[in-house]
């Protein structure tokens, strides 16, 4: 019915948003992370599709956000792990990847990692390869591109101290203006170099 940009009310196809769209608020959890009186964030974790892998489990993020000051994760109400689908994994011819999102909603999401990535090369930008080689992915160059290869162990290093303390960050930076700025992206990376590893 579209042209190939899948675009429709004007809004550009997003396979990501796809996957969250059928999950219900009323959905029940997997699990509930309990780590005070007033922080208790549920976990919803998606079935994953054979083409994509998750690096890290429930009890994972609950070490990785116990590493994190509770005066953050107040009002953080749910952590999705989506599971990958086959429209997410046919963007990938595109170069589209998206790690994970913080929606308004006090809601993160973790997108499933494709399998066929562990080995990945393009134009990378510097401050992100330094995100890569800080979790422990390897990389070398090769004529006029840059080649990250992650192990299992950088993989999960790599989404539970970057890609979700960074969107941690997006949430205590929503907390404080309500709305998206300029710098929201600066403060959610700087949030991350921050949090991530010193907390360790």
């Amino acid at each position: 019915m579209y042209s190939k940009s899948k675009c429709s009310n004007w809004a550009a196809f997003d396979p990501y948003y796809g996957e969250i769209a059928q999950i219900r608020n009323d959905q029940e959890p997997t699990a509930e992370i309990v780590l005070s009186n007033e922080v208790s964030i549920k976990v919803l974790e998606r079935p994953l599709h054979e083409a994509f892998l998750r690096p890290y489990t429930i009890r994972d993020i609950e070490e990785t956000l116990a590493s994190v000051p509770l005066k953050f994760l107040v009002g953080l109400s749910r952590i999705v792990l989506l599971g990958g689908t086959k429209k997410q994994q046919q963007n990938l011819i595109r170069g589209c990847f998206c790690f994970g999102r913080y929606h308004s909603n006090a809601m993160v999401s973790l997108n499933a990692f494709p399998r066929k990535m562990m080995r990945f090369s393009g134009q990378i930008r510097s401050h992100k390869l330094q995100e890569y080689l800080r979790a422990g992915a390897a990389y070398r160059q090769e004529k006029n591109c840059t080649v990250v290869e992650f192990n299992e162990q950088s993989l999960k290093t790599f989404y539970l101290r970057d890609v979700l303390i960074h969107e941690i960050g997006h949430h205590v930076d929503w907390l404080r203006r309500h709305r998206w700025s300029e710098v929201t992206e600066e403060f959610a990376n700087w949030f991350a170099g921050e949090y991530g590893y010193r907390c360790q």
